[in-house]
């Protein structure tokens, strides 16, 4: 029985040593990929960690622009409503002046009317005799001079004013260049 066992032994210890040989290769063939896959693992995990502190990095950025873009655009609504209110106080200024400025060229019309018309007066009165200047004195220019009217007076800077005239409105004057047709040089020309 002893001869009977040995090759059974040594076939077997022959086939325990191949299957532990196969066995010992498999697991280093799994511990192989198993570290590969660990290491792409750890790789990819930095790949992510780091990305993910790209998207915070710039996701931070990103409210910290709106926070800045809404405070501009708050800061420009704003001044948009200040120059509208300012805009409105002027135009409701320059109606009250312009409202002004009629009053007051009609009133300075209605004055220049009547010293034109008592001026015209003086000249249009009918009088019963002659208007006459003595000078005095035995002399020759103590003779009657008519009394002039005069068409303007004297103001105090001892220069002569004409007689005033009615206001007119004033426009703005713009000028516009004129091309004519003929091909000669162009010129200005006021335009109300």
């Amino acid at each position: 029985m002893a001869s009977g066992l040995l090759p059974v032994a040594c076939a077997t210890a022959v086939i325990l040593s191949v299957v532990r040989r196969w066995l010992n290769q498999h697991e280093a063939r799994t511990t192989a990929s198993v570290n590969q896959l660990l290491a792409q693992h750890r790789l990819k995990e930095d790949e992510l960690t780091e990305r993910e502190r790209a998207v915070i990095t710039q996701e931070r950025r990103l409210v910290r622009m709106t926070a800045f873009s809404d405070l501009r655009a708050r800061s420009v609504y704003d001044r948009i409503d200040m120059v509208t209110n300012d805009n409105q106080a002027l135009r409701k200024r320059c109606e009250d002046l312009e409202t002004d400025l009629a009053e007051v060229s009609e009133e300075y019309n209605e004055i220049v009317g009547e010293v034109l018309r008592q001026r015209g007066s003086v000249f249009t009165r009918r009088t019963t005799g002659t208007a006459t200047l003595i000078m005095g004195g035995g002399n020759e220019q103590a003779r009657p001079h008519p009394v002039p009217i005069p068409l303007s007076r004297p103001s105090a800077d001892g220069e002569d004013h004409a007689r005033p005239t009615a206001a007119r409105p004033r426009y703005p004057v713009r000028l516009i260049l004129a091309q004519p047709r003929d091909g000669t040089a162009a010129r200005e020309h006021e335009s109300m």
